[in-house]
């Protein structure tokens, strides 16, 4: 067994790796319980037994690219009044330095993620299933309820939506060619119902986009032209006749109907009354923990819009949440992430840059490494 284990050992880890991912659907616990798992058997496999790994000078850079978040938090925490009590937001960012670690040692072709991409995809489909199960315990039936579907759905639904998204983009890159057609079409399906049952405006809205690129790069002019066209009328329909989907799209434009442009302009006027505005206001901002940002609107409404800002509040914008901690470091990581985008489009693989956006834009409505 061990001899077996050995010899497929990046195609074991490789599997490990996904199975924590795919536990973002679970509780914390089992992601955490996965991450020792892996580390151990890392250790085992490639430091006692002297296997070779990918030289480090081949990946150097983009592992220190991927560690940057890891740094920022650990800078916030050293200029914190008080850094001991500020850890807890550092040992959270622990996965950042082993998870791309042993990914870049052990992974040689993009082929080897197929079977631990295998394994999400039949997680995200059990996750579908569980979640269209509560709804109808719910009485959705056939109609598109943002309220049912934050109650129904396996964690926090713009969350549900993105990974559904990510289980579509992995079954059509690593899948389309292998599995039965049947199949292969109904789980497309399910995904993209998964998608829209999440009621995630910000998952529409990558949905549409990334399945444009794919259409248009797999498909000859006159099916992406009738596909294309298909997807837009159908987003059309259900934005136009679910008035409860239109309400959430509409309000998010409004500065008093959108929370997140509330969380926005709080954020600005606490770093734009802290004492180091150019440093940030380090991991101090939440010394008091991380607030229910469900009250936040009636609070700077009673103090009369003289509100220097309130703290503890998470700014649910993974890029004001770095400018917000960290000053201009953060914003010089921004710039790293532009930077990262032009590399994804210049490789013109439509699989890199699907993710590359998925995770972009979804950064710009939640705190995706808070």
């Amino acid at each position: 067994m061990m001899k077996l284990i050995e010899k497929y050992v990046t195609e074991v880890l490789i599997g490990i790796v996904f199975i924590y991912f795919s536990f973002g659907y679970l509780p914390f616990a089992f992601a955490n319980i996965t991450i020792v798992v892996l580390a151990v058997l890392f250790i085992v496999f490639f430091i006692l037994n002297k296997r070779e790994l990918i030289a480090f000078k081949k990946f150097e850079n983009n592992y220190l690219l991927i560690l940057i978040p890891f740094f920022l938090t650990l800078i916030a925490v050293v200029l914190s009044k008080d850094p001991i009590r500020s850890l807890d937001y550092f040992w959270n960012k622990l996965p950042i330095l082993i998870i791309p670690f042993i990914i870049l040692s052990v992974l040689a072709d993009k082929k080897q993620l197929k079977t631990g991409i295998g394994v999400f995809i039949v997680f995200s489909f059990f996750a579908f299933i569980l979640t269209l199960y509560k709804l109808l315990q719910l009485g959705a039936g056939f109609h598109l309820s943002t309220d049912l579907s934050k109650q129904a759905t396996v964690i926090q639904h713009p969350y549900f939506g993105i990974y559904q998204l990510v289980a579509l983009v992995f079954l059509i890159e690593f899948y389309r060619k292998d599995l039965n057609t049947y199949l292969f079409w109904t789980l497309l399906f399910v995904f993209s119902l998964g998608v829209l049952l999440s009621t995630s405006r910000i998952s529409y809205i990558i949905y549409v986009i990334v399945v444009f690129l794919y259409v248009i790069t797999l498909l000859s002019k006159r099916k992406a032209m009738f596909v294309v066209l298909l997807l837009l009328t159908a987003s059309v329909t259900v934005f136009t006749t679910n008035k409860s989907i239109q309400k959430k799209f509409t309000r998010s434009l409004v500065y008093k109907t959108s929370p997140r442009l509330i969380l926005w302009k709080n954020a600005y006027l606490v770093l734009k009354n802290s004492k180091t505005p150019i440093l940030g206001v380090s991991i101090d901002y939440y010394k008091d923990g991380t607030k229910d940002p469900y009250w936040l609107k009636g609070k700077l409404e009673n103090s009369k819009n003289n509100s220097k800002g309130l703290k503890g509040y998470n700014s649910h914008n993974q890029y004001i949440e770095f400018i917000l901690i960290n000053g201009i470091l953060g914003i010089f990581y921004l710039l790293l992430i532009l930077y990262t985008f032009y590399k994804a489009v210049k490789t013109k693989d439509v699989f890199i840059l699907s993710l590359v956006l998925i995770v972009g834009i979804f950064s710009f409505t939640e705190s995706i490494l808070y």
